[in-house]
């Protein structure tokens, strides 16, 4: 074996070896690799001062706080990334059947409201006050709460 020459066996196990590697390798960065998210914004705001406070949660499942008055520019309180677990719980509440059927286009003196982007579709709901009225279906306002509980920095 001083000749630095390997048998044939050793080399074959050798390159099964590396083939493992880089098929492993391979496969897990493909799974890692989190299928995009709607873009959620939940708010309210209104009142006597104009003022509004909310929280994006964009594709990429960066998370945007909030807050401005109707007439200037929106300040930014806070900014982070969701987790993998938070985004698919997420993803999740949002899927439920029902959870995105309930129509509400009702304002207030203070008025609360969540928008839902997927691909190119958009829907927006409005409703008087800080908590959803009771005519919302629960699959709604489940996946509301756990949004809102994103923003908040929550976790699920």
């Amino acid at each position: 074996m001083g000749s630095g020459r390997r048998s044939p066996a050793t080399r074959a196990g050798v390159c099964l070896l590396s083939c493992i590697c880089l098929l492993s390798c391979n496969g897990a960065e493909e799974s890692n690799t989190p299928p995009s998210l709607p873009t959620i914004t939940i708010g309210s705001g209104g009142g006597v001062t104009g003022m509004r406070k909310g929280c994006q949660i964009d594709s990429a499942g960066m998370v945007t706080t909030f807050q401005g008055f109707s007439a200037g520019a929106d300040s930014l309180l806070s900014k982070r990334k969701l987790t993998v677990a938070e985004g698919e719980a997420l993803r999740a509440a949002i899927a439920v059947q029902g959870a995105q059927d309930w129509q509400s286009d009702e304002r207030g003196n203070l008025t609360s409201w969540a928008q839902l982007t997927m691909d190119s579709t958009s829907q927006r709901w409005t409703w008087s006050g800080n908590s959803p009225p009771e005519s919302a279906p629960e699959e709604f306002v489940n996946w509301l709460i756990v949004a809102g509980n994103l923003c908040r920095g929550e976790g699920q």
